[in-house]
């Protein structure tokens, strides 16, 4: 077994599908199968079933993909290290959030300490942050979302909170009332969101019915969706500065969440890395 074999095979679990994988590529079928194959006979398993055209990982073949990863991150991480030592790089991932009110700030005083090391940073929400960890696109993540991955490691390091805004003019008082908020028109964050996942969750808790009428991509967007007094909306508590919009408190709504520092748990630590997580680790503190 060599490199090749696991890359290929990489390309093909994100896929599940041979003729897709072997377009991006530039192989064709046959010496597809036929690394699936070598994998199989020399591990002597069974990795992927094949059904209804579509190829799905079995046990096996989810424990190999764990590993080849694993190994593939470390390759890279070689790469990267010997060919660039001169010019070290860190590639951050941001959901939108912290991306927008947050990375900033907090990342300001590692460059003021370290102004060598060259930040690369990525805006996009957990899902995708999630995806692009597993696949070694980046160094670490900041998410406001939960990450359930064997294979990431997951600390907190800076307590946020969802916070329910209305037009200012809207008769609902400053302190809210479960009936208040029932079937009220809701401007949301997008599918694949942590705040969106975490405020349809707490308001399922409580048996608030909710319609959802609009899904953004950003804070902003919600705001001056209210603003314009199209409906309510629920963003984080750090995207309320100057904007005019009834800030509702519900606490009979759980909408405390943590912001995570994220990484794949096969991460080689190198020295300006770990000072980043250091300085990330103390923000709350600070």
């Amino acid at each position: 077994m060599n490199l090749r074999h696991f890359k290929i095979f990489k390309v093909l679990c994100e896929n599940k599908n041979m003729t897709k994988t072997a377009q991006l590529l530039h192989m064709t079928q046959p010496a597809v199968s036929q690394v699936v194959r070598e994998l199989e006979s020399y591990y002597n398993v069974v990795l992927f079933e094949r059904l209804n055209k579509r190829l799905y990982l079995t046990i096996e073949g989810e424990k190999l993909q764990s590993h080849v990863n694993g190994l593939l991150c470390l390759y890279d991480q070689l790469d990267e290290e010997m060919l660039n030592h001169m010019h070290p790089k860190v590639r951050i991932g941001a959901t939108v959030t912290i991306g927008t009110y947050g990375i900033g700030v907090w990342l300001k005083p590692f460059k003021r300490k370290y102004p060598n090391v060259e930040l690369e940073i990525h805006m996009m929400n957990t899902k995708e942050l999630r995806n692009a960890l597993l696949k070694s696109e980046l160094d670490i993540g900041l998410s406001e979302g939960i990450m359930g991955h064997h294979d990431l490691i997951v600390q907190p390091f800076y307590k946020d909170e969802l916070v329910v805004i209305a037009p200012i003019k809207d008769p609902i008082s400053n302190v809210g009332k479960q009936s208040e908020l029932m079937d009220k028109n809701f401007f949301l964050r997008e599918e694949g969101s942590g705040s969106r996942k975490l405020a349809l969750k707490a308001f399922e808790e409580k048996g608030i019915p909710i319609k959802v009428i609009g899904s953004f991509t950003n804070n902003e967007a919600i705001i001056n969706a209210v603003e314009s007094e199209l409906g309510f909306g629920i963003v984080s508590q750090l995207a309320l500065k100057q904007h005019h919009v009834k800030r509702i408190a519900c606490d009979f709504l759980n909408l405390e969440r943590d912001f995570n520092l994220v990484y794949h748990k096969d991460k080689k630590m190198t020295e300006h890395l770990m000072n980043l997580i250091e300085i990330i680790k103390m923000i709350e503190k600070a």
